[in-house]
This record gives C-alpha cells, structure tokens and sequence, in this order.
C-alpha cells in the first residue's frame, strides 16, 4: 500500500493474514516435534527452558525412551548454579546477577567463564548423582540476551564426555529448527 506521500508500508491485508495465522498456528507445532526428533536422535531427555526471576523454570519436555533416564517435569523450576541446562543460561548473565548466585568464590566463575568462551555447557553429576548434561544457551530475538536453554540430560555412562560433538551438532540442529517460532535467534 502506498500513503499520500509516496511511501510503501503494509496494508490492513497483511494485519489481517498476521491474525489468521497467530489463531491457527501454534509454537508447540514445532517446538514439540523438535524436541521429540531430538530425543530420538540422542536417546536421552531433552529439554527447553527459560530464565523466570532469578530461578530457570522447565516449559517443554521429550522424554528419553530408556529405562534408566533423567527425570524433570513441565513447570519443574531449578536454581541456576548446578546442571548444564543451568550454567548455559547463568554464565551469560550479567555479573551481579552470577555473582548473586556463586557468591565471590573464583572456581564458579573460571568456569562460567569457559561456557560463555565455548558456547555451551557440559555437566558430570551436578544437578543428580550419575547423570550428564549437555545445553546450549538460547538468545533472545531481539535483545540477543540470553533467556534460557535446550539441554539433552542422561545416565553418566551414555551422555559422556566423548559424545559431546555428535550431541552438539543435534543439539544446534533443533535449536535451529526451534528458534524462528520460539521467539529466540539461531
């Protein structure tokens, strides 16, 4: 549509088709499928979740389809000082608020540190007794400010340390797949 002064901008039509689409199309259309795909392809839980306050909050879940797998529910909330799903969002926050959380000691944050350097996370028996975890950090859209995490998590003697380059691939593969609808960036 073109205004009195010559300029381009988007019609009515196109506000209308925006709300078509936002009734019939839903985020877990695709973020659910990915998450699944993803479970298959690493046979361990996968999960996404997000930074609420000061606290990381479980929002979407594929189960692995073992036996012996790690556990965690849909509005479970976690603290954000043990486990990859965790320090792949704490490490990217601003310091006060890592430092709210670490308290002064240098260890966390050598290690906090090294995420931020590599980009994701890897944890041995942090958040439970014999299980691992793998995440990556996702990046607000707009703001580029990290606001939470897809993790794969597992029994210690599967997700190990030798698995992690097959597992980060899959890893950004959903996170690519997922990040257009989820409202983060690739």
């Amino acid at each position: 549509m073109q205004d009195a002064l010559g300029r381009y901008g988007l019609g009515l039509r196109w506000f209308e088709l925006g709300q078509v689409m936002r009734k019939t199309f839903s985020p877990a259309e695709v973020v659910q499928p990915a998450l699944e795909a993803l479970a298959r392809e690493c046979g361990e839980t996968v999960f996404l979740s997000w930074l609420d306050g000061g606290e990381g909050l479980c929002t979407d879940i594929a189960q692995s389809q073992h036996q012996l797998r790690f556990s965690i529910e849909v509005g479970q909330r976690f603290s954000l000082d043990a486990g990859a799903h965790a320090k792949a969002i704490l490490a990217f926050q601003p310091e006060a608020f890592r430092r709210q959380v670490t308290g002064d000691a240098p260890e966390p944050e050598a290690r906090l540190a090294q995420i931020r350097a590599d980009g994701w996370a890897y944890t041995c028996e942090e958040s439970a007794a014999t299980v691992a975890g793998l995440a990556l950090p996702l990046r607000h859209r707009d703001t580029r400010a990290v606001v939470g995490s897809l993790a794969i998590a597992g029994p210690l003697q599967r997700l190990t340390p030798e698995a992690v380059p097959r597992l980060l691939e899959a890893l950004r593969t959903a996170r690519n797949t997922i990040g257009p609808v989820a409202g983060f960036m690739r």
